[in-house]
């Protein structure tokens, strides 16, 4: 669980996509100063407000960071800073493939409600009916509600397993089945509480739909996202692949230390697992917008408003199918953030009444600290009001 939620309740203090291809005629673009947004930071310390990410990212020891801002249905920023490797001195730029963590989850329900629509699943009934090479044992809770997608997507599906611990680039990486069943450095993933009767965050939960989709389609969870997420939606920075090539993050320890193997190995993709850049991250966003808002997107319209339907309250906000909500009426957001062990902290937040949004990744254990200032910076620069 990201131990960087704190930003989420300063969120609700704060508080009472289209997709990126479609753009209203009618709309106007209003032209922001992005230097006020890039050198507004430091909002925990009134004396000294009004630094830059820059200096900022000196204070916290991060190396690296990157940022993408989209409105009205396109991406009208996108800038990286510093380092994507201490050890090389090599530069982020925009491009920067970071590990995104938990942000995998996210993506991961929107690629399974695409999987629902294509197979013609039914997201209430006992997922175990889809699963062929390994089975939820419902020995203990045999009189119970069964565990579905819905509940696995909201984390009410009474999976054990929060997260997971990542692997050296040197050992033997288990399989999908091997995970669940408990042969890799985590626990086997079984059900530990009546399904639907609680909140509790789970990437064990997230491993089953993982199985879900390799199970359906027969391809790989990664060969299925590259074919029927990244490609259409032309994420084309945006990989499951563990070890991705050509301008990549390494992650970084709290003192600004590289990695000595640049990076974790994640086999528990849907849950922890994807490569990404902020742009493509923001295309991800304005895709839930623009199927959220018309026919025809990609997804369905009443699909994309179950994601953004509450399921049920947990202690920062409300969870829908993948995504976790906040805030009323027009400041209604959804987000999700991202913490691996290694070194990378992430964040993306969708004001989707708004039509506006931020997605921001470091390459650092401390990158929590500063993706909190920069987004305090961009509400400002939104004109969202304390």
């Amino acid at each position: 669980m990201n131990k960087y939620l704190f930003i989420i309740l300063i969120l609700s203090v704060l508080f009472g996509c289209k997709q990126n291809i479609i753009k209203s005629e009618e709309s106007k673009t209003i032209k922001k100063d992005y230097s006020s947004f890039e050198n507004g930071l430091n909002y925990n310390d009134s004396t000294n407000t009004g630094q830059s990410i820059n200096e900022r990212m000196e204070f916290y020891k991060v190396p690296g960071v990157s940022v993408a801002i989209f409105d009205d249905g396109k991406i009208i920023w996108q800038k990286g800073y510093g380092l994507l490797d201490t050890d090389t001195e090599k530069e982020t730029n925009s491009n920067t493939k970071f590990q995104v963590a938990s942000i995998s989850k996210a993506v991961t329900s929107l690629g399974i409600i695409k999987l629902v629509e294509d197979h013609n699943l039914d997201i209430d009934k006992d997922i175990n009916q889809y699963l062929k090479n390994w089975k939820i044992d419902y020995a203990k809770f045999s009189d119970t509600s069964k565990v579905t997608i819905r509940k696995l997507l909201s984390h009410t599906g009474g999976i054990n397993l929060s997260g997971f611990k990542g692997y050296s680039k040197s050992e033997k990486i288990p399989t999908t089945v091997q995970v669940l069943n408990g042969q890799g450095n985590t626990a086997k993933i079984k059900l530990d509480t009546i399904a639907g009767t609680k909140f509790s965050y789970s990437g064990g939960g997230y491993t089953i739909l993982q199985l879900l989709v390799e199970n359906v389609t027969d391809l790989s969870f990664q060969e299925y996202f590259k074919n029927k997420v990244f490609e259409p939606l032309k994420m084309k920075n945006s990989t499951f692949n563990q070890f991705p090539y050509d301008n990549v993050s390494s992650a970084h320890d709290k003192a600004g230390i590289s990695h000595k193997e640049d990076w974790l190995v994640y086999p528990e993709l849907s849950a922890a697992g994807l490569w990404s850049t902020p742009s493509d991250l923001s295309i991800f966003c304005l895709a839930i917008e623009n199927s959220y808002d018309y026919n025809g997107g990609f997804i369905s319209n009443k699909n994309a408003r179950e994601m953004l339907k509450p399921v049920i309250k947990w202690s920062a906000g409300e969870f829908g199918l993948g995504l976790m909500l906040k805030g009323t009426g027009q400041n209604l957001f959804y987000f999700h953030t991202g913490s691996n062990p290694g070194g990378f902290r992430s964040i993306m937040v969708d004001f989707y009444k708004r039509k506006t949004g931020i997605v921001i990744l470091t390459n650092s254990d401390n990158g929590g600290a500063l993706y909190n200032e920069i987004l305090l910076s961009f509400m400002k620069l939104n004109n969202i009001e304390l």
